[in-house]
């Protein structure tokens, strides 16, 4: 019996030594766990734990509450005493099951969130990055807030400037300078539309004053010019400028001579008389066409160069021009020449009544005299 009883005792003694070393590895296991972290993220549950047990405490208040105006309720009626006290069980069993079901579920949540912190290695790796992530965003941090310093500055700033006296009403005056200003875009755009309409009527109108002037220089040349090498004369103009250029539209003119179907500048191809011949009759044609209200057509020297033919050719135009212009009150030719056949050609009795003759006397001062026509004739 008091070999069993140690055999008994040796065995009781390696139980007790192995659950030792089992408490001494648990013991092991539980320092790893403290440094790993664990045992933070165990109290935070637990904390968790703790807060959701607060919740609890605080529905079971309320139901306290609840169970008082319950109970209230009981007083006024006194006959339903059994139905509210097994309503008043059956809410607060299923409140608590129901909080108890939320709290096993955060609980469960919770230790599964532990158990997935991982091995130290990985957490000291996931450390040191999200540390990282934090430098750089406290940089962004700073750099943001420097910003935001600035802008406060800026709009502190403009704010007092706002306050001058300089900006006052700013919103009205920026408003009626914006209108004034869109007025004037307006206004230029019309403009721009206007000019462009006058330029095109300018130009429709120097058209039709060019067929004009030339149609009546070719009728008084064809009437004028008694040589068979040119049959007429010609103005030719030609644009020089854009209508889009703020300067206008300018023209070139040059003059041509038609002779046998061919057309050719003048320029250096006709004689002297040929040119005063050409000159005289555009200057009429320029007065027939702008110069029918003016009273005056003044003439020096028109037969310079002209041969006996043409400036008889002349004196009969002019007759023509006088006789067109007759109902013409303030109409008046004056002639200045040394050529007396074509003065006594020209000054008929029915245009005019005397010449005036100046001369020099024997002093050398030049004199001027009256002489009835028909004398002179």
């Amino acid at each position: 019996a008091g070999a069993e009883r140690q055999a008994e005792a040796e065995g009781l003694v390696s139980t007790f030594q192995r659950a030792v070393d089992a408490l001494a590895m648990q013991s092991k296991e539980i320092e790893a766990y403290d440094d790993s972290g664990r045992y933070e993220q165990l109290q935070r549950a637990v904390a968790a734990v703790a807060a959701s047990t607060e919740r609890q405490r605080g529905n079971e208040a309320e139901i306290a509450r609840l169970a008082e105006e319950l109970a209230a309720a009981e007083r006024s009626f006194k006959h339903q005493d059994t139905l509210r006290r097994n309503l008043e069980d059956n809410v607060l069993y299923l409140q608590g099951k129901e909080e108890e079901e939320r709290l096993g579920e955060e609980v469960e949540r919770l230790l599964a969130k532990a158990d997935g912190v991982g091995v130290p290695e990985t957490l000291e790796g996931d450390v040191a990055a999200l540390r990282a992530e934090i430098g750089k965003v406290g940089e962004q941090r700073a750099h943001q807030l420097g910003k935001l310093s600035s802008y406060k500055e800026v709009i502190a700033t403009a704010s007092k400037d706002l306050k001058a006296a300089e900006y006052k009403d700013i919103d009205r005056r920026y408003r009626e300078k914006l209108v004034a200003l869109k007025t004037v875009e307006l206004a230029i755009a019309d403009l721009e539309k206007y000019h462009v309409a006058l330029d095109r009527a300018l130009m429709a109108f120097h058209e039709a004053k060019m067929k004009e002037i030339n149609k009546t220089i070719k009728e008084l040349w064809q009437k004028t010019y008694r040589g068979n090498d040119i049959d007429y004369v010609e103005i030719k103009s030609e644009g020089a400028g854009d209508a889009s250029q703020k300067r206008g539209r300018s023209y070139n003119y040059r003059l041509v001579m038609h002779a046998s179907g061919a057309e050719m500048d003048m320029r250096g191809r006709c004689s002297a008389g040929q040119r005063v011949l050409t000159c005289l009759i555009i200057r009429l044609a320029l007065a027939e066409t702008f110069c029918l209200n003016c009273g005056i057509l003044a003439l020096d020297e028109p037969t310079t160069n002209l041969d006996e033919a043409n400036a008889r050719s002349l004196a009969q135009s002019l007759l023509d021009v006088m006789n067109a212009r007759r109902d013409q009150s303030n109409f008046q030719l004056v002639v200045i020449t040394h050529d007396s056949d074509f003065a006594h050609a020209v000054g008929h009795r029915e245009h005019a009544d005397f010449y005036w003759r100046i001369s020099k006397n024997e002093t050398g001062h030049s004199t001027i005299e009256k002489e009835d026509i028909l004398i002179q004739g």
